[in-house]
């Protein structure tokens, strides 16, 4: 075989090698393709089939889940029918916790109840006024509810009334009654008032708190306040209040803790 042919054949060789080589990077090219427009495809109805499982999800939810509705009161007193904001306001399930509330200063509250009414109960207690349970079942959920906690007294039944905050200011005793802990030191207390060119004291009760001495204190105030917002104006007393302020602050939030007297 001559040296020419022998070139021709090498050429020839290179040429189907070549061609070889581009068909098969074409083919390689072309199941690329085919492989992402398959996987396009196939991401179409996995997609779809994801918003189902959620709409689905969120139907079976929406099926099964305790809906709730909201039960709307006012809490008083059964003696003197006033607001009893200090309250507590709970929805029981049994013995189980399900949701509460606390009356604001009017009394009035809103809580949740589930629409499974099986088992459920409100329940209001109030410090010195005992609690008292009602079934849910028998409320009127549409509408505003009136709950009374405490015992009814007459007023001869109290340890002291309005009547004898009449007698005392008349006799020239004029005084407040306080139970529980002093905002501030009694001492303070008596500085403050002499300071703002009042004539009134504070008596400190230190028996045990229930509802008849929170409701007696409350009927002799309520006739002293009367009688000094007459005397002395009806923001007279924001001046102590505004006073026994500024005291708590420099005690309790004065890093040098100035000394006070007493």
């Amino acid at each position: 075989m001559s040296e020419k042919t022998l070139i021709l054949q090498n050429q020839r060789h290179k040429i189907f090698f070549r061609q070889e080589r581009i068909k098969a990077r074409s083919q390689r090219k072309e199941s690329c393709l085919n492989e992402v427009k398959n996987l396009s495809k196939e991401r179409v109805p996995l997609k779809i089939m994801r918003k189902c499982f959620f709409v689905i999800l969120f139907i079976f939810i929406a099926a099964f889940s305790d809906a709730q509705t909201i039960l709307k009161g006012y809490v008083l007193s059964s003696f003197l029918k006033e607001p009893l904001p200090f309250a507590t306001v709970r929805i029981m399930r049994n013995d189980t916790l399900i949701s509460g509330s606390e009356p604001n200063d009017s009394g009035y509250f809103e809580v949740n109840v589930p629409n499974k009414l099986e088992g459920l109960s409100l329940r209001i207690s109030a410090f010195g006024y005992g609690k008292m349970t009602y079934p849910i079942s028998e409320l009127v959920m549409d509408s505003i509810n009136l709950f009374y906690l405490g015992n009814v007294y007459t007023e001869d039944d109290l340890l002291f009334s309005a009547k004898d905050a009449k007698k005392d200011i008349a006799n020239g005793l004029i005084r407040f009654y306080h139970y529980g802990l002093p905002a501030v030191p009694p001492k303070v207390m008596e500085e403050i008032i002499k300071k703002n060119g009042y004539s009134y004291s504070v008596t400190y009760l230190s028996c045990k708190i229930n509802q008849k001495i929170i409701e007696s204190v409350k009927q002799y105030n309520d006739y002293v306040q009367s009688y000094l917002d007459g005397k002395y104006g009806k923001e007279w007393d924001k001046y102590i209040a505004k006073d026994v302020e500024d005291y708590l602050k420099k005690e309790y939030n004065d890093p040098a803790g100035s000394d006070t007297s007493r």
